[in-house]
């Protein structure tokens, strides 16, 4: 399977200098010497791409193992977007448990513990071909996650397109893989 990053090296090798210089201001916010070489370049873009996903991905780890607990399991994950197909996605989601915020009282903090709520803000940001292990309620919230598509209307005389179908699809591809504890904890309430 292709990932994120043989993508970008593809796309990269097949650019000129200039082009180079400007995926590198308008996608990784560099500015480039212009006495590099394209080799230079590009070696320095993947190794920021590099740098990039390995930071996401433990800022994702830290968020899931904050929220994931008995009731909402951690389970791996395959990450593939279906509507941008080599587009990342970071998002913040507090899986319905709510954060405890600001300037708050001792006792009002104290309750919101209590109730399950977060000391801050889940933070998730995935790139396309990656597994990871995400909490069940994220899970469920991607796949709840559509778009808006089309597929053409064929006329079954003439075999001409005569217009578009609407169509709903899911945005997100998530091969999960459950271990026998986990399947046996989906779908049963949470205790509260």
């Amino acid at each position: 399977m292709e990932t994120v990053t043989d993508t970008l090296e593809t796309r990269l090798l097949s650019m000129n200098k200039q082009q180079l210089v400007q995926v590198a201001k308008d996608e990784f916010n560099l500015e480039v010497d212009g006495r590099l070489s394209e080799k230079s370049i590009i070696r320095e873009l993947l190794n920021q791409n590099t740098a990039q996903q390995k930071e996401a991905k433990e800022k994702t780890t830290e968020s899931s193992k904050m929220v994931g607990n008995d009731s909402d399991p951690l389970v791996t994950v395959l990450f593939m977007p279906l509507d941008f197909p080599n587009a990342p996605i970071e998002f913040n989601y507090d899986s319905g448990r709510g954060v405890i915020g600001t300037g708050l009282s001792v006792a009002q903090v104290e309750e919101a513990r209590q109730r399950g709520c977060l000391e801050k803000m889940p933070h998730y940001h995935l790139f396309p071909g990656q597994i990871y292990d995400l909490p069940m309620s994220v899970i469920k919230h991607l796949k709840g996650l559509t778009f808006k598509d089309s597929v053409p209307v064929i006329d079954q005389q003439t075999g001409m397109i005569t217009g578009n179908k609407p169509v709903i699809k899911p945005r997100f591809s998530l091969d999960v893989q459950l271990t026998d504890a986990q399947y046996r904890q989906v779908g049963k309430p949470n205790p509260q």
